[in-house]
């Protein structure tokens, strides 16, 4: 989660009860103006999208590699492999691939096809 005083990553671990968990997912994942303006708060302090600060968080912990996994195409462990692009954007940390494809991405990450599953005759 990103932290609205001071745009600081806050990687949440400790939670006392189920109201807890729910409450620190809405922050995690609140889009300012896509989800709403009022951004949700946790144990008094209010956050937003943790992508906002950093789309691939570094842990407190010493590891010898993370395995980093994106719905994007760019210089991610795991993603789609799409052609190479006239130019690269960084986003929160991140290098990401400029090209049609992601564009239509983050669209349908915002905005989703409508997935009508009929049942079969």
């Amino acid at each position: 989660m990103t932290r609205l005083t001071d745009s600081k990553l806050i990687i949440m671990s400790d939670f006392h009860s189920k109201e807890d968990v729910v409450q620190a997912l809405l922050c995690s994942c609140f889009v300012p103006g896509y989800c709403g303006m009022a951004p949700p708060t946790f144990k008094g302090e209010h956050y937003v999208d943790g992508g906002f600060s950093s789309m691939v968080p570094k842990l407190p912990t010493p590891c010898s590699h993370i395995l980093t996994v994106s719905p994007f195409s760019g210089d991610i462990d795991i993603c789609p492999a799409d052609t190479p692009s006239m130019w690269d954007m960084v986003v929160s940390g991140t290098t990401l691939k400029g090209n049609m494809a992601n564009s239509f991405r983050v669209i349908n990450a915002l905005y989703p096809i409508d997935l009508e599953v009929r049942p079969p005759h």
